[in-house]
């Protein structure tokens, strides 16, 4: 656990949900606030549909507090960015990750 990160996320005013979602990161995370938590993981251990998980991670990389490595066939290593969170994002439409293959407009 990177206490740092886990102390710092404590004190973002981000909205509950991403918050949430980047403190059971922080928590999994090494010295250098890195984790690779698997998205299926983090939906099973927080009871939030992956669907849910997918949309707060790009928030957080959005908001600036989250980037994602992603690699074919590998669970992505997700690093805390502390930083001032953008609160100037646009509306969610797609991953800009690239990790999570997520395309808001499916029904």
């Amino acid at each position: 656990m990177s206490l740092d990160a886990t102390r710092w996320v404590w004190g973002l005013k981000i909205p509950t949900g991403p918050k949430f979602v980047l403190l059971y990161i922080a928590d999994r995370a090494d010295a250098s606030r890195r984790a690779w938590p698997s998205v299926a993981r983090i939906a099973t251990d927080t009871s939030i549909t992956e669907r849910t998980v997918y949309r707060h991670i790009i928030e957080l990389t959005s908001m600036g507090l989250l980037s994602v490595e992603s690699s074919p066939g590998k669970s992505s290593v997700y690093r805390i960015v502390m930083n001032k969170p953008r609160m100037d994002r646009g509306p969610l439409t797609s991953c800009h990750c690239n990790a999570c293959d997520l395309n808001m407009n499916r029904s």
